[in-house]
């Protein structure tokens, strides 16, 4: 009869229930540092060489026989015995984005500005692009002057292909690399589906649809098909329940989280990770100034969300850092929704649309 041990074996390791094994290379060898019978931790810290040595590493009489299988088996399930670099205990390592380089689109104000502040602070250096010149050379004279890292502001329109390809061209000659896209511009407002203009329509999904886009192809070409990097999409939670007053915006975001997987199926192969972040209502944004409606009515809908309260950036911010850091280094083609649960219970303002009945956009 087999031991509890052996069955467990049995279902993680294929090669256990009889099923052949392809021979892999190079082949792995794994040192204990740290002596079960030294420390109770077992063989917690290894080396590795593709050598299928590790020279100079301290011997260990545990590591023999049928400890030898177990060691194999653990280099299977452990990404740490495969190589891949991990973090402390804690996690701390993980956040730090030292060195590396994002570019942010919609970074001069509101989430995006807040995004590459919390970067910064976690040693990232940043590229802002906006439309507003004036907009992102002040907010770029803020942000270097609060964290000491260097921040690129550009003037760019994520709707025109050639203003994307000269942006990256300047960042890249500016920086040598991007590491990480955050795709944030967008643009939004309030109008019921029988009054939006095509225009209007058209606007916001190729701000907010074809700019993700555009800009993300234009990375891949120029740096993230040959290097790898991680792209995070801003996008919302409007599509997923029909939200009313916002068929524009719902639209282009919903296009955007099936970009992301999309994008993630077809990158992945070339170490690319590509993720949405949906925020909810995040208090002090133009967003929520435009859409939140009266205070009363916005304070009431507070309060029937799971939280009873409204987001703030740095919240938003630091689930952006969440996915653009190693410690989601196995997450790709995901939707991470950061608004409290508001989008399970916020009413669905249905009754606003009589408020609209003789409005017009204008776009």
């Amino acid at each position: 009869m087999r031991t509890g041990a052996q069955r467990l074996r049995a279902r993680l390791d294929p090669g256990a229930r009889g099923i052949p094994q392809v021979p892999q290379a190079p082949k792995v060898a794994l040192t204990p540092n740290t002596c079960e019978k030294d420390s109770g931790r077992g063989h917690a810290e290894r080396r590795t060489s593709a050598a299928g040595t590790a020279p100079h590493a301290p011997h260990c009489a545990c590591a023999s026989g049928a400890d030898f299988q177990s060691q194999r088996l653990r280099a299977r399930l452990d990404p740490g015995a495969r190589g891949i670099p991990q973090g402390s205990s804690n996690g701390a390592s993980f956040f730090t984005l030292r060195d590396k380089v994002a570019f942010i689109t919609g970074g001069g104000s509101g989430i995006g500005f807040r995004i590459a502040e919390i970067f910064m602070r976690h040693g990232c250096h940043t590229v802002i692009a906006s439309r507003s010149l004036p907009r992102v050379l002040m907010a770029a004279r803020k942000l270097a002057g609060a964290t000491g890292r260097r921040c690129l502001p550009l003037c760019m329109d994520v709707r025109a292909p050639p203003a994307v390809m000269a942006a990256v061209d300047q960042a890249l000659k500016e920086f040598g690399r991007i590491d990480i896209l955050i795709n944030c511009a967008a643009g939004n407002f309030l109008c019921p589906a029988g009054a939006l203009s095509f225009n209007a329509f058209k606007t916001v999904m190729d701000i907010d649809t074809s700019g993700t886009f555009n800009v993300s192809r234009v990375l891949y070409e120029k740096f993230f098909r040959d290097h790898g990097g991680v792209i995070v999409n801003i996008t919302a939670t409007l599509g997923n329940r029909g939200q009313a007053l916002q068929v524009h915006a719902g639209s282009a975001k919903a296009a955007v989280d099936a970009m992301t997987r999309h994008l993630a199926v077809e990158w992945g192969p070339q170490n690319i990770r590509v993720n949405s972040l949906a925020p909810g209502p995040i208090s002090g944004t133009e967003g929520l100034r435009r859409l939140g409606g009266p205070q009363a009515s916005l304070s009431t809908k507070v309060t029937v969300s799971p939280l009873q309260r409204l987001g703030n950036k740095t919240e938003i911010a630091h689930s952006v850092l969440y996915l653009a850091s190693p410690l989601a280094s196995y997450v790709t083609g995901a939707v991470l929704v950061a608004d409290g649960g508001a989008w399970l219970t916020f009413p669905n303002d249905v009754k606003g649309l009589a408020d609209f009945a003789s409005f017009s956009s204008k776009l």
